[in-house]
C-alpha cells in the first residue's frame, strides 16, 4: 500500500470517532487538524511529535495547491468574515452521483464523518492541496 492509500485507509477507519477540540489522540478523539496529522503520520509523512492547526496545515501545503480535489487532497475552509483558515478535511473520492466526498472531524456533528463537499457549512471553501505531491514533503 502506498502512502496515499494508507492515509485514506486511516481517515475512513476514523469515521464515527468523537470530535474533541484540540484532539490529537487517534484512539480517544480528534479535531479536524488532528485527524489529518494522525493520518499523515500513519502514512509516514508526519512526525508524531509535531502538532499544527488547520491554518498551519494550509500554510505548510501552500506550495501544493491543485485545481480540483481528488482522493488524498486536503480541503480547506475559512471564516467568511476574517478570511482565517478554520477547518480542514480530506477528499476521499466521489459518490455514485459524481459528488466529491470528504472525511473530517466536524464540531457541528460531534464526530468524524463523511460529507459531501457541497454540504452547507458556516465557513467558505478556500482550496485544495495535495500533501503527497512531492516526496520531500516529509517533515523532520
Amino acid at each position: 500500500m502506498n502512502p496515499r492509500e494508507r492515509f485514506l485507509e486511516f481517515v475512513w477507519r476514523k469515521i464515527g470517532m468523537p470530535y474533541v477540540w484540540g484532539g490529537s489522540d487517534a484512539e480517544k478523539g480528534l479535531d479536524c487538524s488532528g485527524l489529518v496529522i494522525a493520518g499523515l503520520g500513519y502514512a509516514g509523512l508526519w512526525p508524531a511529535s509535531l502538532d499544527m492547526t488547520a491554518a498551519g496545515l494550509h500554510q505548510r501545503y501552500s506550495d501544493f495547491w491543485v485545481r480540483y480535489p481528488y482522493p488524498g487532497c486536503l480541503v480547506f475552509w475559512r471564516d467568511p468574515t476574517s478570511k482565517r483558515i478554520t477547518h480542514v478535511e480530506v477528499c476521499v473520492g466521489e459518490n455514485d452521483q459524481n459528488l466529491v466526498e470528504c472525511v473530517g472531524a466536524r464540531k457541528s456533528q460531534g464526530r468524524v464523518c463523511c460529507t459531501l463537499l457541497t454540504d452547507k457549512r458556516s465557513a467558505e471553501l478556500c482550496g485544495y492541496a495535495d500533501p503527497f505531491m512531492k516526496t520531500e514533503n516529509v517533515l523532520e
